[in-house]
């Protein structure tokens, strides 16, 4: 019986500890959610910011080539078509790499470009891969470097007359207005366009591979392939993933959090830029609310076990004096009908006891 008293009262000491350190865990885990959904937030301004960049750059790009494509000094190519272009190329180079005048045939009629910025094959490879009837952003993706070719068709008395393309550099944009994005060590950044292609990612050797191919290694839940298939798609939001990672001298996959937004790009392109953050870094601003709550909670339930001790103590003496109590009562009043006369005497020899019997001598 007492054996099971003690084991009520335990029970219940220990689901009191058990749920004050739930109620202890919810508030941490209430802080730890809004400093995920901030820092999310802060993300999302910096990729809409860097993404607004890009399809102004390539807004700018559009009235140029609009503007070009009509004008009878570029359509005949005279010489101050000629001038024009090459003004416009020295303003804006080196993020745009080249600029080229095509015949109707897809053939270069005059062309400016510098070899300090690109080499000639891959300038010969971007113009053969353009063909473009209407304005049209197409990607170039060579082994050395990824291009975005503008194409704007151009007309002579509303009849076709080739096209002016500007060949501009991926990677300036990336460096000119992604920087901020990629400043940050231990972050990581994909551009991947709406085929599925990798543009950049933190490993360069991937760039210009299908995503499929680029998350085969790392991505064990293919909860990264997920993120990006939903970017091919043009979506947007916040995730999160597992991946290995090499860094990781534990070995474990290691949790990060994301966020993903498409660039909208002329002729009904678009790229797709996601941005993640390792949860050890997101939270590194709540480390020290983390270790003064983990001191606060180790302290309390470390006084609450300790008064439950003395607690627990207390009951079973008085426990157990209740049952001594209640013994020496059943003893006194089994001697007191027992016929035998009985004292008491303690050691200073006074009389503590006499049962009925001595007492009726």
């Amino acid at each position: 019986m007492m054996f099971k008293s003690f084991l009520l009262r335990t029970s219940i000491i220990i689901a009191t500890i058990a749920g004050l350190a739930v109620l202890f865990y919810l508030p941490y885990a209430t802080v730890k959610e809004k400093t995920i959904d901030s820092h999310n937030s802060e993300q999302v301004f910096l990729a809409r910011q860097a993404a607004q960049s890009i399809e102004n750059t390539f807004r700018m790009y559009g009235n140029a080539l609009r503007y070009f494509s009509s004008h009878p000094s570029i359509i005949h190519l005279d010489n101050q078509g000629q001038r024009m272009l090459f003004d416009f190329y020295a303003i804006h180079k080196p993020g745009l790499v080249s600029v080229a005048r095509l015949d109707r045939e897809g053939n270069i009629r005059h062309r400016i470009s510098s070899s300090a910025i690109i080499s000639e094959e891959i300038l010969m490879q971007a113009f053969a891969s353009i063909d473009a009837q209407q304005p049209e952003l197409i990607d170039i993706i060579t082994p050395e470097t990824t291009l975005a070719a503008y194409v704007w068709p151009v007309k002579d008395n509303d009849e076709p007359d080739g096209s002016l393309v500007f060949l501009v550099s991926f990677s300036e944009l990336s460096n000119k207005y992604l920087s901020p994005l990629k400043s940050v060590q231990g972050k990581r950044l994909w551009i991947i366009n709406h085929e599925g292609i990798v543009l950049e990612c933190p490993n360069p050797f991937h760039s210009g591979a299908h995503i499929t191919e680029t998350t085969r290694e790392v991505d064990r839940n293919s909860s990264l392939l997920a993120v990006m298939q939903e970017m091919v798609r043009g979506g947007h939001g916040e995730g999160s993933f597992e991946i290995m990672d090499n860094r990781n001298e534990k070995g474990n996959p290691l949790l990060n959090h994301v966020v993903f937004m498409p660039v909208l790009l002329p002729g009904g392109n678009y790229w797709s830029i996601a941005y993640a953050t390792p949860e050890n870094l997101v939270l590194t601003n709540m480390r020290s609310f983390r270790n003064y709550w983990l001191l606060v909670s180790s302290i309390a339930l470390f006084v609450l076990l300790l008064l439950s001790y003395f607690l627990i103590r207390s009951m079973t003496v008085a426990d157990e004096e209740k049952k001594r109590r209640a013994a020496e009562q059943q003893l006194l009043e089994l001697m007191d009908f027992t016929p035998i006369g009985i004292i008491v005497y303690d050691v200073q020899g006074n009389m503590k006891y006499a049962n009925r019997t001595a007492r009726e001598m």
